[in-house]
């Protein structure tokens, strides 16, 4: 578990990943920011638009899981899995603590794990 901040780690093999990463990313592009946030008046990439920054990865064979991991009473940890057809792996996890213990903050603190998790391991860009 990624308990104070960003873990990575790989099948022995990613040279099959690595040229289908390579692939993808020169189609992504920098994701947007989509949503406002007006108590910080600030704007701000969804995870659905860092989702659909990522669908290159699905044509080059790259599938993206994001399971939930046990984050203890305090937070939560989500790994996000990059599996290539051929069966090598990227996976990169991270810790994020609930602003809340209640289901609002612990629902937050997910939803700002998989965006940011989702994006240091595609290596996505907010465009700002």
């Amino acid at each position: 578990m990624a308990e104070n901040g960003f873990n990575v780690t790989m099948s022995a093999a990613i040279g099959k990943i690595a040229e289908a990463l390579a692939k993808a990313q020169k189609d992504m592009v920098a994701v947007q920011k989509d949503a406002a946030n007006p108590f910080f008046r600030s704007r701000y990439a969804t995870l659905a638009a860092c989702i659909q920054a990522t669908r290159p990865l699905n044509e080059h064979g790259i599938a993206v899981l994001q399971p939930p991991v046990n984050g203890g009473p305090d937070g939560v940890c989500v790994t996000t899995l990059l599996i290539h057809s051929s069966g090598e792996w990227i996976r990169g996890e991270l810790y994020m603590p609930a602003g809340k213990r209640d289901p609002q903050g612990f629902g937050s603190a997910l939803s700002y794990a998989r965006r940011y998790c989702l994006s240091a391991t595609a290596f996505l860009a907010v465009d700002d």
